[in-house]
């Protein structure tokens, strides 16, 4: 009598985390991989239109700024605060600069 043969399953790869990551540094700051990819998640546009709101401009000034509408301006904003989990301006000049993209100079220039 012989025995069956049975495969034997692969064990599951769980995604890892890439060694090298955008902005390399950040993770001595505190910054974490998850907030690091949120950050690269932000459009160029969206960078700007969220470094503008943490420098005091209105939403018309940005506007003028860019030469784009108002409302695309704060349609930007809406999904800058979904993407970067946060509900205020306050808490969006604490993210970015947690995340490295704003620094507390350029806040009071």
């Amino acid at each position: 009598m012989t025995k069956k043969a049975t495969m034997k399953r692969k064990p599951r790869v769980q995604p890892t985390k890439p060694k090298a990551v955008e902005g390399e540094g950040l993770k001595s700051q505190g910054i974490t991989w998850g907030r690091q990819r949120q950050a690269r998640s932000l459009t160029a546009q969206e960078l700007v239109i969220a470094r503008g709101a943490a420098m005091g401009w209105s939403n018309r000034e940005i506007a003028a700024r860019l030469t784009v509408s108002e409302k695309t301006v704060e349609a930007h904003r809406s999904n800058i605060y979904r993407k970067c989990d946060v509900h205020n301006t306050a808490q969006l000049i604490q993210w970015l600069l947690r995340a490295g993209l704003l620094t507390a100079t350029e806040l009071v220039a």
